[in-house]
């Protein structure tokens, strides 16, 4: 079960425009729940995702993420501390795309198992911000992972820069 660290207040507390004029910004902390936040739940069933976000942790190094799950699989992922390499995995094919003018990573994994994709994006130098997107059975042929990934990418990457 997902372990529920931080708190969505730690988004909201201090607002952008509040910061910008007592000097530089001070990077926010999305840690699990705050990640939720991050997408509405009109968002989220744009998507195909669920209305409410589930916080939780990643399995394989357990960094803060959101998950929302219907006829897709959303996950919003958040690193401190991080760079990001470009997996070079055969099953990976990588593209350099832009969002929010800013320039970003396209992920698209597919195996024999399943087909995902995610868009990886730093919004400083020590952090990386990442959406995947994934089908259930009922989301096949309603929607197409790279599209998703993206289109989550353009909701929640400008909301994330504002704090930078």
């Amino acid at each position: 079960m997902p372990s529920n660290e931080g708190s969505p207040q730690s988004t909201t507390e201090s607002s952008p425009s509040s910061t910008a004029s007592s000097g530089p910004k001070k990077e926010p902390d999305f840690s699990n729940e705050a990640l939720c936040d991050l997408l509405t739940a009109d968002e989220a069933v744009s998507l195909g995702g669920g209305t409410a976000g589930e916080p939780g942790n990643s399995i394989k190094d357990g960094h803060p993420q959101c998950a929302w799950s219907d006829a897709t699989s959303l996950i919003l992922g958040f690193q401190k501390g991080a760079g990001y390499t470009p997996p070079s995995d055969p099953e990976i094919t990588n593209t350099d795309i832009t969002i929010a003018g800013k320039p970003a990573i396209l992920s698209k994994r597919v195996s024999s198992v399943r087909t995902n994709c995610q868009v990886i994006f730093q919004p400083s130098d020590d952090s990386v911000l990442s959406t995947l997107a994934g089908l259930h059975d009922k989301g096949v042929g309603q929607f197409e992972e790279c599209a998703l990934a993206t289109k989550f990418a353009n909701i929640v990457i400008p909301k994330v820069l504002e704090y930078y």
